[in-house]
């Protein structure tokens, strides 16, 4: 069975978004589902700059969330704000206590 992607936005400060983005990631690991069982979540996390195109926005947010499923999945990656090069993003996996 395929994943399924989706875009939440959030109004609070990256870090927060990351934070919130790993309660629901284990949330979801730890929630039994009645027709498919045991699920995971990635998410790629990334904070709107001024003035920045929605496309551009959202392309940094993609490519988050890819780092995060080419990481093993089930993952929260934050795209690091202001580091580009070309189409990539450099992604990091958070990890919270």
């Amino acid at each position: 069975m395929s994943g399924l992607e989706s875009c939440l936005s959030i109004l609070v400060a990256r870090a927060s978004a990351g934070q919130l983005a790993e309660k629901l990631r284990a949330l979801v690991a730890l929630t039994p589902f009645a027709t498919v069982g045991a699920v995971t979540a990635s998410f790629g996390v990334t904070e709107y700059r001024p003035g920045e195109r929605l496309d551009d926005w959202l392309q940094r947010a993609d490519q988050a969330l890819d780092a995060a499923k080419a990481g093993g999945r089930n993952r929260v990656c934050l795209a690091e704000t202001g580091l580009t090069r070309g189409n990539r993003v450099k992604a990091q996996r958070l990890i919270f206590e």
